[in-house]
């Protein structure tokens, strides 16, 4: 990360995390894809009803990830082998015990939080069973995500991603067993995703107890160290909080969309599911840009933080542009592999082609928000997400959608928030460079 061509680094780096989370979504839609087959629209529908509060807790997960990623990519590059091997200790407490909170709130809480956003009653008690079943794995999701944060900040993607392609792929597997063969609906898919959680977690546990090299995992560091855990904490609360904060809003517009009826949400889902491939390819670049920003700060290299922040975007825009406009053209055809309603299908491609031709602006957004966190300003992204994709997208639901009362009109306030972001994080990332060049310079 501290010398040799940026693109290819970001390239080499992003390219593993980026087919990582883009064969997982696939996986996910062939999830779907086997109950739109061998179940029902419905259970479809309830799978999906689940997809905006899952999103909401996976995002604290991958938000204190990211800090564990950000600190110990930080240590490294300072040198300070003793604090990033603290901080692989305590990163790994804090997953393990994150995860069986969040299990404890997702067996308790399911139903009343389906009912908030008016999840319709033909689905309600079979999402109920879902997010039950998919919260038991919570805890494995949580050490996988983790480990995943700590292989990456010592440049290895490649494991992770692999690991995650092996439960994906048991979890595909499995899928087809309890749902075609033994005629499970929304439970086989749970089974089949607490499963695949464990495989993934234990994989990339074995791989980070048997680190080598500028990085070692001890179990005399495995426990709780003060400084590591507020380093952590104060990273990676606030990435956890501007996900959160973007899932919360979104669980608004989802409330919007399941008033339309059963059709509508089955329809939404279904385009989430393909959205969500599209999100990943526009922020892979995000995942990269965070430790090389944060170790070149630390070893004082600030001519090649502009050079990887002006490489990033590119790369984003490339990758997320073409493949957004991709699936926006055949919207359709796509949305027709999960349901063959019309009805259903018409909703998922209004959203399909609003939002997947415009989603490197996301991209974009998520990788300027990277960079002030490996420049050591993490409040300033959540600050933008509060107000872009937060507190906007209540107010567009409150006030600007009864003026044109359409789920098309409705889906605008995410490339309208996307563009605020960005323009707000330019405006704080020059003036910080600025100050940190006169700095080194002094």
């Amino acid at each position: 990360m501290l010398e040799g061509s940026v693109m290819k680094g970001l390239f080499a780096m992003a390219l593993p995390i980026i087919l990582m989370n883009v064969f997982q979504q696939l996986f996910n839609a062939i999830d779907m894809s086997v109950l739109g087959k061998f179940a029902s629209d419905n259970a479809v529908g309830a799978v999906g009803a689940c997809s905006t509060h899952i999103s909401l807790f996976t995002g604290l997960v991958g938000g204190l990830a990211t800090g564990a990623n950000v600190v110990i990519s930080r240590f490294l590059g300072h040198g300070d082998r003793d604090k990033a091997e603290r901080a692989v200790g305590t990163s790994l407490i804090v997953g393990v015990i994150g995860g069986f909170a969040l299990l404890a709130v997702g067996v308790l809480f399911a139903r009343g939080l389906l009912v908030i956003i008016d999840c319709d009653e033909s689905l309600l008690e079979g999402a109920t069973r879902y997010f039950r079943l998919y919260f038991c794995g919570l805890p494995a999701y949580m050490v996988y995500y983790f480990g995943a944060g700590i292989l990456r900040a010592r440049g290895e993607t490649r494991l992770p991603m692999i690991y995650l392609l092996i439960g994906a792929a048991a979890k595909v597997v499995l899928n087809f067993a309890l749902v075609a063969g033994l005629h499970l609906t929304v439970e086989g898919v749970g089974y089949a995703t607490v499963a695949a959680n464990l495989i993934s977690a234990v994989l990339t546990f074995r791989a980070v107890y048997r680190m080598e090299g500028t990085l070692r995992f001890s179990w005399r560091n495995v426990r709780v160290f003060g400084y590591e855990l507020r380093q952590i904490l104060l990273t990676g609360i606030p990435v956890g909080l501007e996900t959160a904060l973007y899932s919360v809003a979104n669980l608004a517009i989802a409330a919007v969309v399941n008033g339309y009826g059963p059709d509508a949400t089955t329809g939404y889902s279904i385009a989430t599911q393909f959205n969500n491939i599209v999100y990943h390819v526009c922020v892979g670049s995000s995942y990269a840009v965070m430790p090389y920003v944060a170790q070149n700060v630390g070893a004082g290299n600030l001519g090649r933080v502009r050079e990887t922040v002006r490489k990033a975007l590119l790369l984003t825009t490339v990758l997320g542009g073409s493949c957004g406009w991709l699936f926006a053209i055949f919207a359709r055809p796509i949305s027709s592999l999960m349901s063959k309603t019309p009805a259903v299908i018409e909703f998922s491609a209004d959203l399909m082609v609003l939002i997947s031709g415009l989603y490197f602006l996301c991209g974009i957004m998520f990788a300027l928000n990277a960079v002030l966190r490996g420049l050591g300003r993490p409040i300033v992204p959540t600050i933008s997400t509060l107000m872009f994709m937060f507190a906007l997208r209540f107010l567009w639901v409150w006030f600007v959608y009864p003026l044109c009362p359409t789920p098309v009109f409705l889906y605008a306030v995410w490339p309208v928030g996307w563009v605020l972001c960005i323009l707000t994080t330019l405006c704080f990332y020059f003036p910080t460079m600025r100050r940190m060049e006169k700095r080194y310079l002094a």
